[in-house]
């Protein structure tokens, strides 16, 4: 059964899905007006600043350490979102791992494309690794659209031979284009996102891009030498065909891959203000903290 509060979530998904769809920069307004108001953990601080030229959001939980940063990407199909999106999951998560929480606003579609929204998160990891943050110590982590920036990140990082984050946490993340599509079901019972959303997604964000670049399309790219990564996603959403894949290219590459499938919940339902969702929070958060361990941090 779920949660009171689940259910009321996805209640209210399902009939924005079924609802007309509103101008997005109303779409924006709302997304922040709902996420800012997350409750927080007793004695966390927070603060916005500016990351080089990227804007940021700060979280700083109880016990939290300034050279473990838990880097947020926030999802929202490429479109809209925001840095408070990782108030809720964030705070939770680095109450286990006792990390810094750095949540990024990156360049959105339609106004800008990928390349832009990518450059952003690669100037912002750079500017944490440049303020004394090591590799080791950063975990990237994103939601839907935000996994995907997670992702393109590392490869981008990967493939140019920079140092890789210790860490990822992909929460019902889109992966790359050319996938298997969803099944009916999933397409039926996904009370948040719609199958044929996708084109729009790729004309708004990706219609400039090579889908033939893994860091475009990270889902065809050599995943050897990823970090160790959890990925979670529920069975009931659209993008669920997206983490199988994931997880089977990083077994594949010999890389380490935990993957936690939920019955029964919603596509984002990991950054809700749920009982469900910060369960998720304390388990990824256990997962850093045993990867942080791991290169010799004491958490």
């Amino acid at each position: 059964m779920h949660s009171k509060e689940m259910q009321a979530y996805m209640e209210m998904f399902l009939k924005r899905k079924n609802a007309p769809q509103l101008p997005i920069e109303e779409q924006r307004r709302g997304i922040i007006k709902r996420m800012c108001g997350a409750p927080l953990p007793e004695g966390t601080e927070t603060e916005f600043f500016m990351l080089g030229n990227v804007r940021a959001e700060r979280i700083c939980v109880p016990g939290a350490r300034s050279d473990a940063v838990l880097f947020f990407i926030h999802g929202g199909g490429f479109t809209i979102g925001s840095a408070y999106s990782a108030n809720f999951f964030g705070s939770r998560a680095a109450l286990e791992s006792k990390q810094t929480v750095i949540s990024i606003e990156y360049r959105l579609g339609p106004e800008y494309q990928f390349v832009d929204g990518l450059a952003d998160c690669i100037a912002a990891y750079q500017e944490i690794l440049r303020s004394g943050v090591p590799a080791e110590g950063i975990t990237v982590s994103g939601d839907s659209a935000g996994g995907y920036m997670s992702l393109a990140l590392v490869m981008w990082l990967k493939m140019g031979g920079h140092p890789l984050p210790g860490s990822m946490v992909l929460l019902s993340p889109a992966v790359g284009f050319g996938l298997e599509a969803p099944t009916e079901y999933q397409m039926k019972h996904d009370v948040m996102l719609a199958y044929d959303a996708s084109a729009g997604v790729r004309e708004a964000y990706f219609r400039e891009a090579d889908l033939f670049d893994p860091v475009v399309n990270p889902i065809i790219g050599d995943f050897t030498g990823f970090p160790p990564t959890y990925i979670e996603v529920c069975t009931d959403e659209i993008l669920f065909n997206n983490s199988l894949a994931l997880a089977k290219k990083l077994g594949e590459a010999g890389c380490e891959c935990y993957l936690h499938i939920a019955k029964g919940l919603c596509h984002g339902y990991e950054i809700t203000m749920t009982p469900e969702a910060e369960a998720v929070a304390k388990e990824t958060g256990r997962f850093i903290a045993d990867c942080l361990k791991k290169k010799t941090y004491n958490v």
